[in-house]
This record gives structure tokens, sequence and C-alpha cells, in this order.
């Protein structure tokens, strides 16, 4: 059938249940201070409300929070090069 899709692997868990997962950031070569400079867009400043965060392969950070809180999308693409250490 050849048809086209948009799919481009799955995205990288970088916070699950509170934690930050160390490996995952240093994998995509990104650092805590990346990741906490990218949820301060959204006004969150405390990891432990984060119920999960993903990197998706086109960077966008996906954050699901604690409880019946919100979740976001943050756009990561134009900043990704300049974070990273």
């Amino acid at each position: 059938m050849n048809i086209a899709t948009q799919y481009d692997g799955l995205p990288t868990v970088l916070v699950e249940e509170g934690m930050i997962l160390t490996d995952a950031l240093r994998s995509m070569r990104l650092t805590k201070a990346w990741l906490q400079h990218q949820l301060r867009k959204q006004n969150i400043h405390d990891i432990s409300q984060i119920s999960m965060a993903q990197l998706d392969t086109k960077g966008n950070l996906y954050v699901d929070l604690m409880g019946d809180q919100p979740s976001f999308i943050i756009s990561t693409s134009e900043e990704k090069g300049d974070q990273t250490q």
C-alpha cells in the first residue's frame, strides 16, 4: 500500500512518578537544568508534581501532572541543541 506515516520512533520517558530518569536524560544528551528550564515554561517548579514526562522525536515534551491536574505539551525543538552539555 505504501502509505506514508509520521512515525519517527517511541518517545523517551524523562520523568516517572516524580523521579527524574537520569539515564534517559543522559542518553538524549540532556541535563537536569535543561529539563527544569522546559518545565518552568509551564510554571512547573516541583518535579514531584509530575506523573510522567516524555520527549518525542520531534522535540515535544509531554508532561502529565499528578492527580486531576492538567497535562502540557512543551515544544523544545528550537532550544534542544542550545541547552545540552
